[in-house]
């Protein structure tokens, strides 16, 4: 004989399931833990087309292919930092490629203008020129030794400017007084680290093409294969058709992987500024792939007061990193505060949809592979 059982009791448990349910919708929103799926979907009021062609480009080792309208931006100091050695001792050699192409007037005539620059700059501690010596080297080199800075004479900074092709470069390396109880320019000799910047501009070559150029670290036309132990550099994507958004590759080959990833950074954030988790939604986080090596991803946006994407992945496992086998990561940002021409605006949102953007980042992640 079968028992029938009141509906009743029932539906209480299917109410208690859905209240249960709705709360854990609740507090997963709290912290910023909800997919885009669950949090509004994001549409701007004006639609933005992204170019349909595309260019490859070098990232040290490896190439990243993105919308044609996206350009490198360099030329800021220090663009590209050379390590050698790896140990307390190391010496650091910084490199700068111009985003312009040059060719020999225009070469010599921003090095002149620099000679001058620093010839006309005083140092307060001397109270004579900041520059110390000018040399040409060759028809497409030239040489500037000067002071650290215009306050102190504690170091002299040597630059050295070469044309290697059509791509303007200036090396730097510093050197420091030998005596620490008198610390002074007078006890520094530049003369190793001179030395060392001759034979990289010697070695320098030009590429035209990021897909045909030489084994080696390249960025911006110029390849960079002078016999460092490390290497690291950032290289910002910029387009003039979207000025919101930012494509920046954080590259740090032999000792710059976190002792932390990603995920467990995000993790750390979140316990230190809980009142954004109420604005967060994740889009997706976990584990996936780098040019062809693990690595972790965390996508995230805000959703109030404007709705701004955060996207990041970082190469991360076991493996010992090494020239070859380098640290590197990619973010993906939007709704930022400068656009390319450099003036603040006023923090807007995003010029691309959630659905834009996701996969516009799952093209260029996937485009990342080695030379």
């Amino acid at each position: 004989m079968s028992h029938r059982y009141p509906a009743r009791p029932r539906r209480r448990w299917v109410w208690i399931a859905l209240a249960l349910l709705l709360t854990l919708f609740a507090a997963a929103s709290r912290l910023g833990a909800l997919p885009f799926i669950y949090a509004p979907a994001y549409t701007p009021k004006t639609m933005t087309t992204i170019a349909s062609q595309r260019t490859t480009h070098c990232i040290g080792r490896y190439l990243i292919t993105l919308p044609t309208d996206f350009e490198l931006i360099t030329g800021g100091w220090g663009d590209i930092e050379l390590y050698y050695g790896l140990d307390a001792n190391f010496q650091r050699v910084y490199a700068t490629v111009k985003s312009e192409l040059h060719d020999y007037e225009s070469f010599w005539k921003e090095v002149n203008r620099r000679q001058s620059e620093l010839k006309g700059a005083t140092n307060a501690a001397t109270n004579g020129s900041v520059l110390l010596l000018a040399e040409q080297l060759g028809k497409l080199s030239a040489l500037l030794r000067r002071l650290g800075d215009e306050n102190y004479g504690l170091s002299i900074k040597t630059e050295l400017h070469v044309l290697v092709g059509q791509r303007y470069v200036v090396l730097e390396q510093e050197s420091y007084s030998k005596d620490e109880k008198n610390i002074s320019y007078k006890n520094s000799d530049p003369a190793p680290a001179e030395a060392r910047l001759k034979m990289i501009a010697s070695k320098l070559l030009p590429y035209r093409t990021a897909e045909r150029a030489k084994p080696g670290f390249c960025m911006q036309g110029v390849l960079f294969d002078v016999g460092q132990d490390d290497e690291t550099a950032i290289f910002s994507f910029r387009a003039k058709s979207l000025p919101d958004i930012e494509i920046d590759v954080s590259y740090h080959a032999v000792t710059g992987q976190p002792r932390e990833g990603i995920l467990t950074r995000r993790k750390g954030e979140s316990r230190i500024y809980p009142e954004f988790l109420s604005i967060i939604a994740t889009a997706r986080e976990g584990l996936g792939k780098l040019g062809g090596a693990p690595a972790e991803e965390s996508l995230i946006k805000t959703t109030r007061p404007v709705t701004q994407h955060n996207f990041r992945i970082e190469r991360r496992d076991a493996e010992r990193r090494t020239l070859d086998r380098p640290f590197f990561g990619i973010a993906l940002t939007t709704g930022n505060e400068y656009g390319q021409s450099g003036k603040r605006h006023s923090e807007d949102n995003a010029s691309l949809s959630d659905a834009q953007v996701l996969s516009l980042w799952d093209e260029i992640v996937a485009s990342v592979h080695k030379r």
